[in-house]
C-alpha cells in the first residue's frame, strides 16, 4: 500500500496521522533515552538523530500529501470577532492563504532546525555528549512546535502545549549557557523565555491589582461558562465542533504562561512564600481545566475514533513504557511506578474496542503519563539540588512521576509546593489521575461488552478466573482514584496534620520526626479507608450498569475481523490482570514508602 493510499484511507488528515507517527516515534527515542543515554551516550545520541532524521522526512511526506487536500483556509479555523468569514477578522488571517500551506513551510523549518542542532552538537572536553535536557529541550521545541501546527484535534494540541510549557521552563532550569550551544537555539531559547516571563510578569501585576480581581474573576467565570455553553452546544449541533478545541488551546496558552512562572518561581523561595495565593490560583485553573479537558476527551469516547491501519501502534507507547520502567528502575519507589506504568498500559489494552478502532482518548491519556513525569522534574526547585546529585536524570525523571500523580505527599512533588499547601497537592493529583484514568475507565465499558458476552455463553474455569481477575485489578485501581477524592474532601484535616513538623515553611525532612510527621499529614483513618473501599464498589457497579454499551456485539466482530490481534489483546490483558494484583500486593506490603492503598507512615528499620 502506497503512502497516498495509506492516507487517504484513514479518517485522518494527512497531518494529523503523520503527527501521530511522529509522537510514537519522539516517544521511543526518550525512552531510549531513558533507559541508555547514561550509560550508552552515543547510542542515545544516534537514537536522537535518528528520530530528528524520521520525523524530518515524514514532514516531506506531509507536503507531498497536503498537495492533493482541499484548500483550509485560516479563517475557518481561528474563528475571530464575528466568527468564521466576519469582517473582524485581522488583516493577516483573512488572506485566503491556504493552511495547509502554512504548516508545511513551519514544520519544514522547524525539522530543518532541529536536524541542524543535532549535527552541531556540543562535546564537552571528554567527548562526551551534553546532558539530557539539551536533547530534551531541542527534541520537545521543534516537537511541539511542529505537533501543535499539524493537527488541530483536540487531544494533540494540548499535548503540544504541555510539551512546549516543559521544555521552555527547562531552559531556564539548566546552566545551557554552558554548554557553547549554536547561536540560533540560544538566541531562540533567550527570546522564548523572556517574551513568557514577561506575559508572566504582566499577568501577575494584574493579579495583584485589587482593582482588577472582579474583572479577572468576570473573565474566569466566563470562559468556564464558555467551555460548557460551547460543550453541550457540540453534543447538540456537530458543526460547532471546532469552537471548543480552540477555546481550550487559549486557555492552555494562559496556562503556558502558569507553568513559566511556576518554574521560574520555584527558585525564588521568598518570592513564593510571599505570593502563595497567586501560586494557589494558577494551579486551581491548571487543575480545572485539565479536569474540563479529560471529560471533554471522555465525551469524545464514541465520536473520535482511529481506523484499523493504525491499531497495531497503540500497543507501543505502553508496552514500551512498562518494560522500559520496568527494565531500568532500580529504586525505592519501584512499587509506585510499577503502579502508573501498568495504568497507562491498561487503558492501551482496554480502548481496544472489538470493531478495530480506538478513541482519541487513549493517545492523549497515556502521554500525559510521559509528560507529567517530564514537567515534575522541571518544577523541582533548587531545595532538592542534593537530591538531583545523587541520581542522574534518568532515575530523576521517573521518581517524579509515580509520587506526584498517585502519592501527593511525597517531599518532591513540585519541587515541595505540595508540603506547603496539601489541599493544592491533592487537587493535582486527583488531576493528574484523572487524565491517567481515562483510558482506564473508557476500555473499562468496553470490557463490560465483552464480559456481557462472555457471561451469556458457556462459562468456563478459565472464564471465570479471567472474571475474576478482572474485577479485583479493576477494585484495586478504583480504590487509587477514590483515596484522591476522599483527600480533597478531606481537606480541612489534611491541612491541619500538615502544619505539623515544619521549618520555614517546608517539611524538615532532614530527621525522622520530620519524615514521620510528613507521612502522617496523609494518613487515613480505618474509617475512611471502610470508606474508600464502599466508594470503589459503588463506581465499579455504577460504571458496569450505567454505562454499559447498547450493543454487545464488538467483540464477535473484532474476533473475526483480527483474530491474530485480538489473541494477543486477550494474552495482554490477562497478563495486565495478574501484574496488576501482583503490584497492587508489593505496593501494599511495601515497608519502605508511605502506603499507596492505606497511606500509613513510613516505619523505622
Amino acid at each position: 500500500m502506497t503512502f497516498d493510499s495509506f492516507i487517504s484511507s484513514t479518517h485522518l488528515s494527512p497531518v494529523a496521522g503523520i503527527g501521530l507517527l511522529i509522537l510514537f516515534i519522539y516517544g521511543g527515542n526518550y525512552l531510549v533515552q531513558i533507559a541508555v543515554g547514561s550509560r550508552l551516550p552515543y547510542l542515545g545520541r544516534i537514537s536522537t538523530f535518528a528520530a530528528s532524521l524520521t520525523a524530518w522526512v515524514l514532514t516531506l511526506f506531509v507536503l507531498i500529501a497536503c498537495r492533493e487536500q482541499p484548500a483550509v483556509h485560516l479563517r475557518w479555523v481561528l474563528p475571530v470577532g464575528g466568527g468564521p468569514g466576519a469582517d473582524e477578522l485581522p488583516f493577516f488571517l483573512s488572506m485566503g492563504l491556504e493552511l495547509n500551506e502554512w504548516k508545511s513551510l513551519l514544520m519544514a523549518v522547524a525539522g530543518g532546525i532541529h536536524l541542524l542542532l543535532l549535527l552541531n552538537g556540543h562535546r564537552g572536553e571528554d567527548n562526551s555528549v551534553p546532558p539530557a535536557p539539551f536533547w530534551a529541550d531541542s527534541s520537545l521545541c521543534s516537537f511541539a512546535v511542529m505537533l501543535l501546527l499539524m493537527s488541530a484535534d483536540l487531544p494533540l494540541m494540548l499535548l503540544a502545549w504541555v510539551l512546549a510549557a516543559y521544555a521552555l521552563s527547562s531552559m531556564y532550569r539548566y546552566p545551557y549557557q554552558e554548554w557553547d550551544l549554536p547561536p540560533l537555539y540560544t538566541f531562540l531559547a533567550n527570546k522564548l523565555g523572556e517574551i513568557f516571563i514577561l506575559l508572566a510578569l504582566i499577568l501577575l501585576m494584574l493579579r495583584f491589582r485589587t482593582w482588577h480581581l472582579p474583572l479577572l474573576r468576570n473573565l474566569q467565570l466566563q470562559l468556564v461558562e464558555g467551555h460548557w455553553e460551547v460543550l453541550l452546544s457540540w453534543k447538540n449541533h456537530s458543526n460547532t465542533h471546532y469552537l471548543f478545541p480552540i477555546s481550550l488551546a487559549l486557555n492552555f496558552f494562559l496556562l503556558f504562561v502558569g507553568f513559566m512562572l511556576k518554574a521560574w518561581a520555584n527558585v525564588w523561595w521568598g518570592w513564593m512564600r510571599k505570593h502563595a495565593a497567586a501560586m494557589r490560583s494558577l494551579q486551581w485553573g491548571h487543575a480545572s481545566l485539565l479536569f474540563g479537558a479529560g471529560l471533554y476527551t471522555l465525551l469524545s469516547l464514541k465520536q473520535l475514533a482511529l481506523p484499523a491501519a493504525f491499531e497495531w501502534l497503540w500497543t507501543v507507547p505502553g508496552g514500551l513504557l512498562l518494560l522500559g520502567v520496568v527494565g531500568v528502575y532500580r529504586s525505592w519507589l519501584l512499587q509506585h511506578i510499577w503502579a502508573y506504568a501498568l495504568l497507562a498500559l491498561a487503558g492501551l489494552l482496554l480502548l481496544m474496542d472489538r470493531q478495530a478502532s480506538f478513541p482519541t482518548a487513549a493517545l492523549f491519556s497515556s502521554w500525559v503519563a510521559g509528560t507529567l513525569a517530564m514537567l515534575s522534574a522541571a518544577w523541582l526547585s533548587v531545595k532538592n539540588e542534593q537530591l538531583m546529585k545523587q541520581h542522574n536524570m534518568k532515575m530523576f525523571i521517573l521518581e517524579s512521576s509515580g509520587p506526584a500523580a498517585l502519592n501527593p505527599s511525597d517531599y518532591r512533588f513540585m519541587g515541595g509546593l505540595g508540603r506547603r499547601m496539601p489541599l493544592l497537592a491533592a487537587m493535582q493529583a486527583v488531576a493528574a489521575a484523572t487524565l491517567a484514568g481515562l483510558p482506564f475507565f473508557g476500555g473499562y465499558v468496553q470490557k463490560i461488552s465483552f464480559l456481557k458476552q462472555l457471561l451469556a455463553g458457556p462459562f468456563s474455569l478459565g472464564d471465570g478466573m479471567l472474571l475474576l481477575l478482572f474485577l479485583a485489578s479493576h477494585f484495586v485501581l478504583l480504590f487509587y482514584f477514590a483515596r484522591l477524592l476522599l483527600l480533597l474532601l478531606n481537606k480541612h484535616n489534611l491541612l491541619e496534620r500538615a502544619n505539623m513538623g515544619r521549618e520555614g515553611g517546608l517539611f524538615s525532612l532532614e530527621t525522622a520526626a520530620g519524615k514521620q510527621q510528613a507521612a502522617g499529614a496523609y494518613r487515613l483513618s480505618w474509617q475512611s479507608q471502610l470508606a474508600l473501599w464502599v466508594l470503589a464498589a459503588a463506581c465499579l457497579w455504577i460504571w458496569a450498569s450505567a454505562l454499559m454499551p447498547e450493543s454487545g456485539s464488538n467483540w464477535a466482530e473484532g474476533q473475526q475481523a483480527h483474530p491474530a490481534l485480538q489473541g494477543w489483546l486477550d494474552m495482554g490483558w490477562n497478563a495486565f490482570c495478574v501484574v496488576g494484583l501482583l503490584a497492587g500486593w508489593l505496593t501494599y506490603r511495601s515497608k519502605k514508602t508511605v502506603n499507596l492503598l492505606t497511606s500509613r507512615p513510613q516505619k523505622s528499620h
